[in-house]
């Protein structure tokens, strides 16, 4: 095991991979609200800043291939 403990709150939630030729392993880790508002999806509501969601999600984490057990 590689990784483990990958968010997933259903929206986003594919986990597309790539790896490269140094011994990484780079996986998307889509985050659950495109605009960390406060309520999520409505109307008026603000954005967070800083934006906790980023914490764990939004964005291309890097691993590498031979650190079995990294976590997020």
């Amino acid at each position: 095991m590689i990784v483990t403990d990958l968010v997933n709150k259903e929206q986003h939630s594919a986990k597309p991979i790539t790896l490269d030729n140094a011994g990484n392993i780079y996986v998307n880790i889509g985050a659950p609200s495109n605009a960390c508002q406060e309520k999520d999806r409505t109307e008026g509501s603000k954005g967070q800043d800083p934006c906790p969601i980023l914490e764990t999600a939004g964005g291309i984490w890097q691993f590498k291939v031979d650190k079995k057990g990294s976590n997020l």
